[in-house]
Formats: structure tokens, sequence, C-alpha cells
């Protein structure tokens, strides 16, 4: 992977619900909307290749915790490297910081009126847990709707795994 991996100019990160309107199977109308409030309030890095940009982060850091808000790639580039590229550079950030976590939903319990499937979100827990990532909870009805969630936490100490 020869992906860039850098911070976005301020039309770059208004453009994220563009590139993510291309991937329904991982994003619903309504997390579109939510991803660009949070890419224009949060940290932010994109993945660059072949001149455009092909995935991104969003992360917020609070206390001794970085909270992973977003992660997309764009279909046709990945298993590529660029997701974990990404992930990389977050918990490198994490520096003094103690724990990364990142939320999915449940892949038994989904969003009603939602067409995202289990398998999406299995595969995201998978590629958390390679990543060295281990499920903490699960919380049902999280969101709402029926829609629970499960915690990913990745534990940092002084700034190494």
């Amino acid at each position: 992977m020869n992906a860039v991996i850098r911070k976005p100019s301020d039309s770059e990160v208004r453009a994220l619900g563009v590139l993510v309107e291309s991937m329904p199977d991982a994003f619903t109308p309504q997390g579109r909307r939510f991803l660009v409030w949070d890419a224009e309030r949060h940290d932010v890095l994109v993945a660059e290749l072949h001149g455009a940009v092909r995935g991104f982060i969003v992360w917020v850091s609070c206390a001794t915790e970085i909270e992973i808000l977003w992660l997309a790639v764009d279909r046709s580039f990945r298993r590529r490297g660029i997701a974990t590229a990404l992930v990389d550079e977050v918990v490198e950030s994490a520096g003094s910081q103690r724990v990364v976590i990142s939320k999915t939903a449940y892949p038994e319990q989904l969003p009603c009126r939602t067409e995202l499937t289990q398998q999406n979100f299995r595969g995201t827990i998978a590629f958390f847990e390679k990543m060295g990532f281990n499920v903490a909870a699960r919380a049902p009805d999280y969101w709402g709707c029926g829609n629970s969630v499960v915690f990913l936490v990745k534990r940092i100490w002084h700034g190494h795994e």
C-alpha cells in the first residue's frame, strides 16, 4: 500500500459524505449525516491513493481515551492495508493515553429500517480483533430501536502496545 496518510483539507472533510454515499453497505443515510457532523468537529485523517481520498478515520480524544468514531475505505481499495494504516496512525498518536475504543453494531441485532447486513459488522469486529482490539462489552439497545453495540478496546501502555 502506497497511500499517504494525512490531515484533510476543509473541503475534503465536507466531501467525506460523498465518499460514503458509494458505501451503502457500511453507512445508513442517518449515519452519513452524523459522519459529516463528527468529521467537522473532531480529529480526522484521510488516506490518499492515486490522487484521491480512498479512506478516512475520525476520532475524539479525551482524558485517557481515544474513541474511533468512523473508519471507512472505498470498496474498490479495500484489503490493501489502508484501514490498518489509518488505525495504526491513531493508535500511535495515543501517546500517554492508554485506551483506544471502537464501537460497532452487534451483528445479530441491527437497527430497524436499515439496509446493512450482519456480515458487514462481523467483518468490522474481525478487523479490529486482528488489530489487537478485544471485545470488552456489548450494550443492548445502545442507539435505540433495537440497535445494540459492541465495544472493542485496545490498551496502550506508555505509547506502546
